[in-house]
């Protein structure tokens, strides 16, 4: 059984890697002065990056090992990480596909730090707040019924590499969402229905956004209409089966819509009532002290600071 031995956010020029990571996608074989060669996007569950495997002078060979590779195909790697014109990348002189009983799944995909039990008890804690029968039955029948839909929310993650980025994250990170939007409902006497419901809808066309092989990547359709759209168009058509009245449904229809707060971010539309607002800036502190906490826990360095191109720098003491 190979393991994992270190994530590639964590390799540094110069290192000898011995390790295992999944295929991204791959270039043709390319000749060179000593032989043959092609390049691989690998990744794990912290990044990606390229790897250029340096074969020999046998064509037959190379193209042997080439055409045994795949998309999501699993392979262990020796080389030497470089940087390359300011890139990191691998320079590898062993490729060796693996079978799926070789290497643990788990490595290229992590699970919550909850149990998936655990946040379904929560959710249906939120879910028994709503006090709108047909604002909780949409909810329920979306979320916590035995539809693809439910299956793949409480199992999907929320990002691929940013926030949340393992199996059940995109379920934690709607219930984190919830909980602060609803702390912001609270303190200014907002609508709790609508924080409720628009906190764990918010993020629900990630189902379809993302997938999960041995790496969680985008399908077409999420890189062609994007989660925004595509949650809009999920919760719509429940909403219409459920004949909710039309204000609260444009509302909801709206949360989602703006909830990454500016047209230059993603939102066909910016917030524009306190609700919205709440679930934007919610869904923004959730996902942004995730990813600031995360990158000063795996900081790899004595300095009282780091600097990073999402925040500035970061003070690590």
């Amino acid at each position: 059984m190979y393991k994992k031995n270190k994530k590639i956010i964590d390799l540094v020029d110069g290192e000898e890697v011995r390790d295992i990571f999944v295929v991204k996608f791959k270039k043709p074989i390319q000749k060179y002065t000593n032989g043959y060669r092609f390049d691989l996007r690998i990744g794990d569950s912290s990044r990606e990056i390229m790897l250029k495997y340096w074969g020999s002078d046998n064509l037959e060979e190379v193209q042997k090992l080439y055409d045994t590779i795949d998309k999501d195909s699993v392979i262990y790697v020796e080389g030497v990480a470089r940087i390359y014109r300011n890139q990191l990348e691998i320079n590898a002189t062993i490729i060796k596909p693996l079978s799926n009983d070789e290497y643990d799944p788990e490595a290229f995909i992590e699970k919550s730090p909850r149990s998936r039990e655990e946040l379904l008890q929560e959710l249906k804690e939120f879910v028994g707040m709503i006090r709108d029968e047909k604002l909780k039955l949409l909810v329920e029948e979306l979320l916590l019924s035995d539809s693809e839909i439910a299956k793949r929310f409480t199992e999907w993650p929320a990002a691929m590499y940013k926030h949340h980025n393992y199996k059940h994250g995109l379920l934690e990170h709607s219930l984190n969402v919830a909980k602060i939007a609803m702390n912001i409902a609270d303190i200014h006497e907002l609508d709790s229905d609508l924080i409720i419901v628009g906190s764990l809808l918010h993020d629900i066309g990630k189902i379809y956004e993302f997938e999960m092989t041995n790496n969680i990547r985008h399908t077409r359709l999420g890189q062609l209409v994007g989660h925004v759209t595509l949650g809009a168009e999920i919760v719509s058509r429940a909403m219409d089966r459920l004949d909710i009245d039309e204000n609260i449904k444009l509302k909801i229809l709206h949360i989602v819509l703006s909830h990454h707060g500016s047209l230059e971010y993603g939102s066909p539309k910016e917030p524009m009532f306190p609700e919205a607002l709440a679930v934007y800036l919610a869904d923004l502190m959730d996902s942004q002290i995730f990813q600031m906490r995360k990158k000063k826990l795996e900081a790899m360095t004595e300095d009282d600071f780091l600097y990073t191109k999402d925040f500035g720098n970061i003070y690590l003491r």
